[in-house]
Order: structure tokens, then C-alpha cells, then sequence
């Protein structure tokens, strides 16, 4: 017997009206075929043109051919090789150093330079082509684990990371400690991002994996401005965490919370919702869109005013379908998945009035946003900008074990692809950010040299050079960037994730 299916949110008897758009391609309703890969449920289909581009193993200039890159067995495997032992064992040695010498002032120095003495670097300087490793986050002893935080804030000149038990501050140009913040327990999430000076930190102080408090963090002062235990009926080691206007929201399985910014007083949110559906998260820029789960299917998607808090429109996704992720508010692009099936299907995108318009086939390519299914804002391997897609290929594995993949740019509004490019070289990309016009794209380190930055045209996706990275540093930028998240900020390119407490570094920062 066929369940009905779940009822819309409902708040009072003046709505506007609900949109039950659910124009779809029927292929996407399809299980597609077995995927060969267990990595890759939702297979490409036959290659396309820009995918046998990406075959080929040209280069313009970002690298030799012919060298294979990092595998995740190479970097468990100490004994790969003796150039990577050198490399590695240089690059400890060198990081010792620089904590000896740095240990007296709290602070570290730079990495490089024209001669054997430490150069401060002004951030309005030209960047370097050819880049050098400024300075390093070191790694803390206990690392956290699997919390699936943001890797990195930026406030007011410093770089700022939560570690298992601190929230710690470094100084942009040049790397010195400005404060250090303790966590009154074990990290087990933060917010992506900060809001008004503002950062959220979940701990649980009972225990590692009991994620059962909240701390604001003041990331100009480095100090504490509240804490709080979280309700006892949430799961909130997978909370979804957004902040807008001076309110921070909470949504986790079971519960949500909002709290004041400011002091941490509980928020009266007035529920919007109908019995048996729950608010899932949202996304805030310039307009909120809050997910939405009725009877255990993410269907909904909800647009809210963000001075009142009323709901503009609600969307109902097509069924067979789950809203997995929201990588756009303005205009509206959310990440499709079928239900039945993990992976990411297609991106949709919904006009002002919540109606369904464009779709991009993630399939079709195939596309890597890389997001987090339970957290919105997770997509660490795109960038949105006025209105456009910057998304990366899977990588493919050529003949000569190299591994490649493109990056395509769309028009979210018309769903039409602009442009794809293989950037150049035998390396894995991923767009970074949009820098004077023009789109950043970080390729990973390769096994006998530092990674490098391409800096692409907005209109026809051509690159030139932009940043090679040095090779001593290789091994571990490989290790961060694997698995952590890249940025561009103050003329310097971070690459920072989850540390292993390998005593090395959590990030590392080139200029």
C-alpha cells in the first residue's frame, strides 16, 4: 500500500502560496546503472568531448608530464620512497626549527626569502609566481576528529582554528600567535563561518564524542562570550549551524535552538512548520532558505524574510528526490539526490517565486561539488559568484597513472554550461575563489612537486600561471588538501584541515 505523501508546512491560515513544482526529468527518477566504481554511485555516461580533453596529457605550463601523482597507500606507506623520506624528514626538521626559534616570542617566522634572514611580507605586495611556504599552523598533540568543521576563520588580520581543545589566532603576515582560547572540553563541530566577529564552537564536556554545549567565540578579542548546554533531545555532533542578524540556528536530528549572538539568550522562533515536519538547517546570504523534513523525507525547501522571519514561499522537491545540500540563495540552487540512492544527482535551481527553472546534471560530467549531505554550506570544491557555477570534474586516471579532471562554469539561472577547461598539466583542480576578475584554481601537489595555482579568465575559462608552490613542502600540502579545504586571502594561499597530531602542521600558508 502507497504512503500519502508528506504534508506541506503549515503556520495559519494566510500563506503564501505553496509551489508543488515538480516538473523533473523523468531519467533522473531512474536508478541509473550500477556504477563500477563503489565510489562513484550516480555513473557518468559515455565520455563527452571536454571529458577526452581532460585525457589528453598536455601542459601549458603548470607542470611536466609523466609524473605520477600522491595515492592515499603513498602517504601511509613511509617506505615509498627515499626521495619522499628526504623530503619529509627535511620538512620536520625545518618545522622544528622554526618552533625552537620561534618558541621565545610565541610567534613564527617566515619560511624563505631571498637570503638566510626571515623577511616580513607586506599583504599589498605583488604575489610571488613562484611562491614560498610563509609559515605554518603547528599541529596541536590531540587533533579533533571527524567533527566535519571548517577548517579556518579569517578576522581582523589573523588566520583562526579550532583544535580539539583551543581556538587559536595567528597572524596573517607572518604567522605569530595573537591569543589562544580554551575549549572547555572536547570540539566536536564549529560554524563554517563567523558572523559580526562571531564563531560557534560544539564541545561535549562529558566526553569526546558526547556533543552536548555551545561557546560563542569573540574572534576579535579571543575570549569566550557564552556557553551553554545544548537541549538534551538533539544529536548535535551533525548540527547544521547558520547565523544571521545577531541569531545564531541550530538544527540537528530531533531538535533545532536558536540563540542571541550577543549574549545567548534563548530565540522564541515561532514554528512555521506542521505537525511531523522539522527545520533541517539553513542557508543565509542575502536571503535564508531553510530545509526542510517532513516524515523523514528532506522535501522542502523554505524561503524566509530575514527581518520577519515569515516564509515567502515553499518549494516541494520532486518525489523520489531529496534536498541534499543549498549552494545559492540568490538566485536559489539546491543539490538533488534520489532518495533510494547515496551520491548527488542534479542542481536545481528556483526563481524568485520558488518555481523549478534550470537543472544541472551532476551526473553528466561527472560534476564533484564535494558537500557534506547533513550540513548546508559544506561544498568545499565550488565557487558561486554573481551568479555562476565554478565546478570540478571527478578525476579520471590516465594510461600513465596520472590522475586529471576539468573545471566547467555555468550560468545558474539558464543552467547553460559556459565553458570547461583542463586547465593544464596532469594534476586534480579545484576552484578556489574569484581574485581581480578572474577565478583561482588550485592543482594538487604531484609527487615530485608543490601544487600550483591557475588563474582563469571569467569568460572562456583560459589560464595562465598564477603560483607554483615550493617541493619541499609537497608531502604534507598533498595530506591537508586531501582531505581539508584551500583558500585565498590577504594575497596568500591557505590550505588547512583536520590535523593527525602528526606533530607537523593543520596549515600551511604560501605567499
Amino acid at each position: 500500500m502507497t504512503q500519502p505523501p508528506p504534508e506541506p508546512p503549515q503556520h495559519g491560515p494566510h500563506r503564501p502560496p505553496q509551489i508543488w513544482d515538480t516538473r523533473f526529468d523523468p531519467r533522473s527518477a531512474q536508478p541509473p546503472p550500477q556504477s563500477p566504481s563503489p565510489s562513484a554511485p550516480l555513473p557518468p555516461p559515455s565520455p563527452s568531448p571536454e571529458q577526452s580533453l581532460a585525457d589528453r596529457p598536455t601542459e601549458t605550463g603548470f607542470g611536466p608530464p609523466q609524473l605520477s601523482p600522491f595515492t592515499a597507500s603513498a602517504l601511509a606507506d613511509g617506505s615509498a620512497n627515499g626521495l619522499r623520506r628526504k623530503r619529509r624528514t627535511g620538512l620536520v626538521i625545518a618545522l622544528a626549527l622554526l618552533l625552537v626559534a620561534g618558541a621565545a616570542t610565541g610567534g613564527w617566522l617566515l619560511w624563505g626569502g631571498d637570503d638566510a634572514h626571515p623577511v616580513a611580507r607586506k599583504t599589498s605586495r605583488p604575489h610571488r609566481v613562484d611562491a614560498r611556504l610563509d609559515w605554518v599552523v603547528p599541529a596541536p598533540q590531540a587533533a579533533p576528529s571527524g567533527t566535519g568543521a571548517a577548517a579556518a576563520w579569517f578576522a581582523h588580520g589573523n588566520l583562526i582554528q579550532a583544535d580539539k581543545n583551543n581556538v587559536v589566532a595567528y597572524a596573517m603576515d607572518g604567522g605569530k600567535r595573537r591569543w589562544s582560547l580554551p575549549v572547555p572540553g572536547d570540539t566536536c563541530g564549529t560554524s563554517r563561518e563567523a558572523d559580526h566577529d562571531t564563531a560557534i564552537v560544539l564541545y561535549g564536556a562529558a566526553g569526546r564524542f558526547e556533543c552536548d554545549q555551545i561557546m560563542a567565540v569573540n574572534l576579535k578579542e579571543g575570549t569566550k562570550r557564552w556557553a551553554h548546554p545544548l537541549p538534551e533531545n538533539g544529536t548535535w555532533d551533525s548540527a547544521s549551524i547558520s547565523m544571521s542578524d545577531g541569531v545564531i540556528n541550530l538544527a540537528s536530528v530531533g531538535a533545532w535552538a536558536s540563540y542571541a549572538a550577543e549574549d545567548g539568550h534563548a530565540v522564541h522562533r515561532p514554528s512555521l512548520l506542521a505537525d511531523g515536519c522539522a527545520d533541517r538547517g539553513s542557508k543565509v546570504d542575502r536571503a535564508m532558505l531553510t530545509r526542510v523534513e517532513c516524515k523523514s523525507t528532506l522535501n522542502f525547501l523554505m524561503r524566509v524574510d530575514r527581518k520577519s522571519g515569515k516564509e515567502q514561499w515553499i518549494w516541494k522537491a520532486p518525489e523520489g528526490t531529496e534536498i541534499k545540500n543549498v549552494i545559492s540563495t540568490e538566485p536559489a540552487a539546491v543539490v538533488l539526490a534520489l532518495s533510494a540512492r547515496e551520491g548527488f544527482g542534479d542542481i536545481v535551481v528556483l526563481n524568485d517565486k520558488g518555481r523549478m527553472g534550470a537543472k544541472i546534471s551532476l551526473t553528466e560530467g561527472p560534476y564533484d561539488p564535494d558537500c557534506e549531505a547533513v550540513r548546508l554550506n559544506s561544498c568545499r570544491r565550488i565557487v558561486v559568484a554573481d551568479g555562476i557555477l565554478y565546478i570540478p570534474t571527478k578525476p579520471t586516471g590516465g594510461p600513465d597513472g596520472t590522475r586529471r579532471n576539468q573545471i566547467a562554469a555555468f550560468d545558474l539561472r539558464t543552467g547553460k554550461k559556459l565553458w570547461s577547461t583542463d586547465v593544464g598539466g596532469v594534476r586534480v583542480n579545484r576552484p578556489v575563489a574569484i581574485h581581480e576578475g578572474r577565478l583561482l584554481v588550485y592543482q594538487d601537489a604531484l609527487q615530485d612537486e608543490g601544487g600550483k595555482v591557475a588563474s582563469l579568465d571569467l569568460k572562456q575559462g583560459r589560464a595562465k600561471p598564477y603560483m607554483r608552490l615550493p617541493a619541499e613542502s609537497a608531502d604534507k600540502e598533498h595530506q591537508l588538501a586531501n582531505l581539508g579545504s584551500v583558500y585565498f586571502q590577504d594575497g596568500k594561499l591557505i590550505i588547512a584541515g583536520e590535523s593527525s597530531g602528526d606533530g607537523e602542521a593543520s596549515a600551511l600558508v604560501f605567499q
